[in-house]
């Protein structure tokens, strides 16, 4: 059975329940969910299991906390993934066979580094994206991510305040890399992290179900909109439905949703009214 974790903190879970709304409809619950997260952030519904602990006042910190704290009854693999996605196809984990595996970053992601992107950072000066952070924090897909993750936590933990704050996961990530480079295995970047900077179209979505690309995460500064509306679109694609769900200007349930998928939009306009 396929494991999946993600890490969030805060009152607002619309996005987390997005996701997790998706997992389970791709997955029909047959799947294992890890909410990580803060002692007061409310449980996000449809997940297997919330951890809580106390965790640092420093996002980077605290998500590395929260990941090599994870502990499961078992060795099998699991992935780590940002909330801002929305599932299209299982993962079948078990087909991989190594420990660790990470999504190179590639150039249409690329560019040069703003080093002065809310602090100073001079290790950024004159720098390409892809020199300082070359893999995304996205999707990690990790066995024994208790030892994986206390050695980012303690590179991050090592580096100038900065990094606690901004950037700290995904240049940790670089310097034990730099590393251990024979020691993790790269997966295929339109399959298993396919990034987004709009509403997904069904016509999309059934191009993406058919070239087997297990997730999508959103990008951009109306990330939450085009995941809302593209999950009620994947909702149609599943249900064979063809009318396209604007949620900011609908006021209810489409008419021509029936059935099982009727339940669903109640559920989600319910869950997800923030």
């Amino acid at each position: 059975m396929d494991q999946i974790a993600f890490f969030w903190v805060g009152q607002n879970i619309t996005v987390p329940s997005i996701l997790v709304e998706s997992i389970n409809l791709i997955y029909k619950s047959d799947v294992k969910i890890y909410h990580l997260t803060d002692m007061i952030t409310p449980p996000v519904p449809g997940v297997t299991e919330v951890y809580r602990q106390n965790l640092s006042s420093d996002v980077m910190l605290a998500r590395l906390e929260a990941y090599k704290s994870l502990s499961v009854s078992n060795d099998d693999l699991i992935c780590f993934c940002d909330a801002d996605s929305l599932f299209f196809n299982r993962l079948h984990l078990n087909q991989l066979k190594k420990d660790i595996y990470l999504v190179k970053r590639t150039k249409q992601h690329d560019g040069m580094m703003n080093a002065n992107f809310n602090e100073y950072y001079p290790e950024f000066e004159n720098k390409q994206v892809s020199e300082v952070m070359p893999y995304f924090f996205g999707n990690l897909i990790i066995r024994h991510n208790e030892s994986f993750f206390d050695e980012l936590y303690n590179i991050c933990l090592g580096l100038p305040d900065r990094f606690h704050r901004w950037f700290g996961d995904q240049y940790s990530l670089k310097i034990q890399t730099d590393k251990t480079q024979s020691k993790f295995e790269l997966l295929e970047n339109e399959r298993y992290l396919y990034i987004a900077d709009k509403i997904l179209s069904q016509g999309n979505i059934i191009n993406l179900i058919s070239n087997d690309t297990k997730f999508v995460t959103f990008k951009g500064f109306e990330s939450k909109q085009f995941l809302k509306q593209t999950y009620f679109n994947l909702l149609n694609v599943k249900h064979n439905e063809h009318n396209f769900v604007d949620f900011k200007n609908s006021d209810g349930i489409p008419n021509s949703v029936k059935n099982e998928a009727e339940e669903l939009y109640k559920l989600i306009l319910k869950n997800l009214s923030a």
